[in-house]
């Protein structure tokens, strides 16, 4: 997996890929849910259900009314602020969860914080071998 780029990390976390009545890939994090419209699949794989490693770069995700209608509600646990940007520390479902803000946009933020994914910056990974999906 792709873990050793950038800093900081990309986050990883535990799901499972299951597809909508429409065809759309879905991956579940926890008692949440959230759909991967566009993801773009390595060639030769597509949506098999099943459990998966989602990977998402801290800049990659969407805080607050950034995150759109299908948002994820995770717990604010910390605030690191590095100069130009803040690094908001977050609990989704139990899973450790970073998004890199605007220094504005984190002091405004409650402590349950609507996030959503960019999906160019999402990446599914196979659990047992770290193969890209």
């Amino acid at each position: 997996m792709a873990d050793f780029v950038g800093l900081p990390a990309m986050t990883f976390l535990d799901a499972t890929l299951k597809t909508a009545a429409d065809g759309a890939p879905v991956a579940h994090i926890g008692t949440q849910s959230v759909r991967l419209d566009g993801y773009q699949f390595a060639q030769g794989a597509g949506p098999s259900p099943g459990p998966v490693t989602l990977g998402v770069r801290p800049e990659r995700v969407l805080v607050g009314q950034a995150a759109g209608l299908e948002a994820l509600e995770a717990r604010r646990t910390g605030l690191e602020p590095h100069g130009a940007d803040t690094l908001v520390l977050l609990d989704l479902d139990g899973q450790a969860l970073t998004a890199r803000v605007n220094p504005e946009i984190a002091g405004a933020l409650d402590d349950r914080v609507h996030v959503g994914f960019d999906i160019e910056g999402v990446s599914l990974f196979d659990p047992d071998d770290g193969a890209r999906i």
